[in-house]
């Protein structure tokens, strides 16, 4: 088995809140940690963007640095923080957890506090690029389009047995915040009533996760309810229930990993589900295999993502009346606003573990999109552009 793979799988856990060494003196035991990251990239076409990538070299959109502070206040509580500085402009810094962890028995761990949303396999270690091969985990399936945080309560349950163990996982929550619809529009969000489960099954190399969470999900936008009370009054009835801003929100998830510390395959799926006109509805995966030679390890992943947002219905008649044409335009620019995204992407990328916390990765994905839709790109030129494009990075990791 190679060390340097040894190493960097050890990260998974090391940051992710739910396994700590306890303390058992009479004063809190204070430990600090730490991981930080530099990324570079760069879109090999002048017609677009990509995830705030362009045609210019850019350190901004990937680079951080975190701190965490976990204190054992006794043999049961313990306390964790992580304080985030990110250099892009598209993610706010500060407090990214901050919770208090109660561990009654060796199998039962409960946190409560403000937690990372545990959607997919490698939710708790997104920020540690140095726990996972990739530069960032597949973007068809780590999308900006779900929150990553929320304020609450996770239980964890963990069953050990000969020849697996099993890990069972409630939490209930809630999230305020911003969230992004689209490259260039956020909304307030707010979500509550947030109860996710999870459940995960480790055997030998195998690993398997299955998760789903339902959520109340709202927006106050006065803009669109002024519009909405118009196609009332007019008795538009169906063209204002299409601009629904609030509702339920279903995210369900499968992943499963096989690592043998010489080479490795991942996959994840997730679809959402729901009516609000801003969240759309996603089906989208990834597969992932990778060789481990040496310190070296080389991999190839494929993602797919289909985003269908709302569509407009086709009720309003044009030319009646020229207040109604231009009330039909406005409910049609809505809509226009939140074009469908449909991406296929292919990664071959290199990382390299030069020591004991510090590796090296290169990484290039080709992006192919569909024509006529947006396709996770911010288009300069429609003319131009033909929807592929080569997203090319290289990435420092280091955890501390």
């Amino acid at each position: 088995m190679k060390l340097s793979r040894i190493l960097f799988l050890s990260a998974l856990s090391g940051f992710s809140g739910l396994s700590a060494t306890y303390s058992y003196a009479d004063t809190p035991e204070f430990r600090f940690s730490g991981f930080s990251r530099v990324v570079l990239g760069t879109l090999d076409d002048k017609n677009a963007s990509y995830e705030g990538y362009d045609n210019n070299i850019s350190a901004g959109e990937g680079s951080l640095l975190g701190l965490q502070l976990d204190v054992d206040l006794s043999e049961t509580f313990s306390l964790t923080s992580q304080l985030l500085a990110h250099s892009s402009e598209n993610r706010n810094s500060g407090v990214e957890w901050l919770y208090l962890s109660y561990h009654p028995i060796p199998e039962l761990n409960v946190k409560l506090g403000r937690q990372r949303a545990p959607f997919h396999l490698y939710s708790d270690t997104l920020d540690v690029g140095y726990a996972y091969p990739w530069i960032n985990p597949p973007q068809q399936v780590y999308s900006g389009y779900l929150f990553d945080q929320f304020d609450g309560i996770d239980l964890t349950y963990e069953i050990s047995a000969e020849d697996f163990n099993a890990e069972f996982e409630a939490y209930w929550g809630e999230f305020k915040d911003e969230l992004s619809v689209s490259s260039v529009q956020k909304i307030d969000t707010e979500v509550t009533n947030m109860l996710g489960l999870v459940l995960t099954v480790k055997s030998q190399n195998f690993t398997f996760r299955a998760s789903t969470v339902n959520t109340d999900f709202s927006v106050e936008i006065p803009e669109m309810k002024a519009l909405a009370d118009i196609l009332y009054q007019l008795n538009y009835t169906l063209s204002a229930d299409s601009l629904k801003t609030q509702g339920k929100v279903q995210i369900n998830q499968l992943g499963m990993t096989y690592d043998n510390i010489d080479y490795f395959v991942k996959s994840e799926i997730t679809q959402v589900t729901s009516p609000v006109i801003f969240v759309p509805d996603i089906i989208s995966y990834y597969v992932s295999a990778g060789k481990t030679v040496d310190s070296f390890t080389y991999h190839f992943t494929y993602g797919r993502n289909n985003a269908d947002f709302a569509e407009p219905v086709v009720e309003i008649r044009a030319g009646l009346d020229p207040q109604i044409d231009a009330l039909s335009a406005g409910y049609q620019t809505i809509f226009d606003t939140f074009p469908n995204d449909v991406l296929t992407s292919y990664a071959l990328g290199v990382r390299w573990d030069l020591k004991v916390g510090m590796a090296l990765k290169a990484e290039v994905t080709h992006l192919r999109g569909v024509k006529g839709e947006r396709s996770y790109f911010n288009i300069q030129d429609l003319e131009k552009f033909d929807y592929k494009a080569n997203l090319i990075q290289v990435a420092w990791e280091w955890v501390f």
